[in-house]
């Protein structure tokens, strides 16, 4: 009975243990079959745009001990990021296309299940709601900025090329002009009375 129960509890684990499809629409798990150390699924390929070239990125929440697929070459770094690359393969805008694969895990540690798919660096499919906020385009809008109001006094023309400073600039010069000419006849008549007189000069109406 012992056996019975052991056996009774792998065959729960096996079907439980794994967590459902993030996106039922683009992925899904395929039914068991006889292997315990492994699942298979299929994803729909599909776009708006033609891409010449497919990379696809399966993200696991844990690693697995490897991956494999009929689609493209395989490779990872850690075992639970997978990408499934095909630059030869040219993926057409209209039906979906799919994409069969199956991971392979130590059926005596926990499950492996899939939390994300990247369709050329694009999140199609993911368990975070905010990742997929982040990938969804978003509205970007300048700040309005309000009208300044014209601070000149009214009635004043404006002038454009600047003349009235100008010539404001010259009037207060020719107001200025008289003090240093003033100046310069002090300084004029000073310099001649402070002249100083020469004795020695001879006197030509002796």
């Amino acid at each position: 009975m012992f056996v019975e129960l052991i056996g009774i509890l792998v065959v729960v684990r096996s079907v439980f243990g794994q967590n459902p499809s993030p996106c039922p629409a683009i992925f899904s798990y395929e039914p068991r079959g006889q292997e315990q150390d492994r699942w298979y699924g299929v994803i729909s390929l599909q776009t708006k745009d033609d891409l010449d070239g497919v990379w696809l990125k399966i993200i696991l929440d844990r690693p697995a001990e490897l991956l494999g697929n009929w689609f493209g070459e395989a490779v990872s770094s850690d075992n639970q990021e997978f990408t499934v690359k095909n630059p030869r393969y040219k993926l057409e805008a209209g039906p979906p296309v799919s994409v069969r694969f199956f991971v392979k895990y130590n059926a005596a540690s926990t499950i492996p299940s899939l939390t994300s798919i990247k369709l050329n660096g694009k999140t199609v499919c993911t368990t975070s709601r905010e990742e997929i906020m982040t990938t969804t385009p978003r509205l970007h809008i300048s700040q309005v900025r309000p009208n300044r109001p014209n601070n000149k006094p009214a009635g004043r023309p404006v002038n454009n090329n600047n003349e009235g400073a100008f010539l404001n600039s010259r009037e207060t010069s020719s107001q200025e002009r008289p003090s240093s000419f003033g100046t310069s006849n002090n300084n004029v008549g000073g310099s001649s009375q402070e002249r100083p007189l020469n004795n020695n000069y001879p006197n030509n109406q002796q």
